[in-house]
């Protein structure tokens, strides 16, 4: 599924699954904000950190990857998978 790249994954309920967001502070890319791949609707926040604390993007905003995987743990859903030049893939 692709990524689609929004103004904001909060604005109302049209918004796709897997939809992805940059959240920015003075320029910088501090996270990425995303609707759920699986479509059940939730949106969660990934902290992109150099000091590995965090995810890695790399630096790609038409096509980004991000490390480590995403796991959304103890929702309904439980969706696993990475986000890949710009696709989200299921473990």
């Amino acid at each position: 599924m692709r990524a689609v790249l929004v103004d904001d994954v909060h604005r109302d309920a049209t918004i796709p699954a897997g939809a992805i967001e940059f959240r920015e502070l003075d320029g910088v890319v501090m996270g990425i904000a995303f609707r759920c791949p699986c479509g059940c609707g939730f949106e969660s926040w990934l902290p992109i950190r150099d000091d590995h604390t965090g995810w890695q993007w790399d630096g790609n905003r038409e096509a980004p990857s991000l490390t480590p995987s995403v796991l959304q743990s103890g929702l309904p859903c439980k969706w696993h998978g990475y986000l890949t030049n710009g696709e989200w893939r299921v473990c």
